[in-house]
């Protein structure tokens, strides 16, 4: 009798995948907390909250990094959303972050456009619309107050 392959789906990789990383960031976050007394960002030098943390790839994976402990460390998320795949040393923080500061703004602008437009229609379909528009909009001006944040500290 022939045993059965059991399939995923892509959903469920998914989640699964992101169970992992996240464990792997709270462990090494706390890994480095318990070496160092506080944690660091990797991309640039400030100190990161676990709320705030994500999992990093000191060498890129998609310029041959891997997954392994030794190719992990910690960074706020709005750095490794800056940082990408770029290498450290080649990367400048403060251009990235003006770069990312300038596309967030636009993209507040534009969703702000978007919903003051609806709201001038008679239409009352499109409130789902106007939602989401409200939320990626917070989630814009959420990420350029952590960009702010950042290029303030001392």
């Amino acid at each position: 009798m022939r045993k059965r392959k059991t399939r995923i789906s892509a959903k469920v990789k998914g989640i699964l995948n992101s169970n992992i990383r996240m464990q792997r960031r709270e462990t090494i976050f706390k890994m480095m907390l318990k070496k160092h007394g506080k944690v660091e960002c990797l991309v640039c030098g400030h100190d990161v909250k676990e709320q705030d943390a994500s999992l990093e790839h000191i060498k890129p994976v998609s310029k041959g990094g891997t997954d392994d402990y030794s190719n992990l460390s910690i960074s706020h998320s709005i750095c490794n959303e800056l940082r990408g795949n770029d290498d450290l040393d080649s990367f400048n923080f403060s251009e990235k972050a003006n770069e990312l500061r300038l596309f967030y703004s636009k993209k507040v602008e534009n969703y702000r456009n978007i919903i003051i437009g609806h709201n001038k229609s008679s239409v009352r379909k499109k409130t789902d619309k106007i939602r989401l528009m409200h939320q990626r909009m917070k989630e814009c001006a959420v990420k350029m107050h952590d960009l702010e944040r950042l290029l303030t500290v001392p």
